[in-house]
């Protein structure tokens, strides 16, 4: 019987470190990483990416995908990387289904729609949590896009905090151990999710552009420039809203 494909799932909220692993797991030439796709939008859509960046489509296969349901379009790639000896990494655009004003006209749902939307498929699914603690995340939004410049610290705790609750059945890595220890993490990472690990990820990461994050930014900012893996600290200082400890604490974090 035909063993179902195997199919990561890499689980950030956005300003988590989580283009920086794309860019790593992207040195391998076996890792085909679609990059912040969810169900509810895309910042360059499924089909485009396996067109343009993964060379999984021709230009006609990609008008084909684009016709077709999200769900199916996760499941054609998946078994096109399954004949090509490659393995699918979806790197959900998380954020997108649990804070307000991430793309335009699109409405939170609360709910971590990439498992409604494939977790019914004949996939082997395989998960990785890659988180930071959330005051870093609120800081890090509030100063790189103009519309959080002001957004309230309720407001970002209670979306931080929801898809904590979401995701912490799964197993987490968090950024803050990555940038200290990146090839012991990396190759943690890679065994959950069933990916190849690229020995000289951490010389040859900021090679890789096919992702979307620091690398599609408009304003360069010191961490579209990396060239090592710089540690990661926690944020200085008291949350600003009580509920970022309980967030943090979910998703595995000591008090700080």
């Amino acid at each position: 019987m035909r063993q179902p494909p195997i199919v990561g799932i890499i689980y950030s909220f956005g300003r988590s470190g989580s283009t920086l692993l794309n860019q790593c797991l992207g040195c391998h030439s076996a890792n085909a990483v679609l990059s912040e796709v969810n169900p509810a939008g895309s910042y360059f859509d499924v089909a485009w990416q396996a067109h343009h960046w993964l060379g999984l489509a021709s230009d006609q296969d990609r008008i084909e995908i684009e016709r077709l349901p999200y769900a199916q379009q996760i499941g054609l790639l998946a078994d096109a990387c399954t004949r090509a000896h490659r393995h699918l990494i979806v790197r959900d655009w998380t954020a997108l289904n649990f804070l307000k004003n991430v793309m335009p006209d699109v409405e939170p749902s609360g709910l971590l729609e990439q498992e409604w939307f494939i977790g019914g498929l004949p996939l082997n699914l395989r998960r990785v949590v890659f988180c930071r603690r959330a005051g870093g995340v609120y800081h890090s939004f509030c100063s790189r896009f103009p519309q959080f410049r002001d957004l309230p610290a309720g407001d970002f705790a209670g979306a931080y905090l929801a898809y904590a609750r979401a995701v912490c059945p799964f197993p987490i890595v968090h950024l803050e151990d990555f940038t200290a220890r990146p090839k012991d993490r990396m190759k943690v990472i890679c065994r959950l999710l069933g990916a190849a690990y690229a020995i000289n990820f951490a010389e040859k990461f900021a090679d890789y552009r096919n992702c979307t994050g620091n690398t599609t930014l408009t304003t360069e900012t010191s961490s579209t420039t990396l060239r090592s893996i710089v540690r990661t600290d926690p944020p200085v200082g008291p949350p600003p809203h009580p509920l970022f400890l309980e967030a943090d604490q979910l998703l595995g974090y000591e008090p700080a």
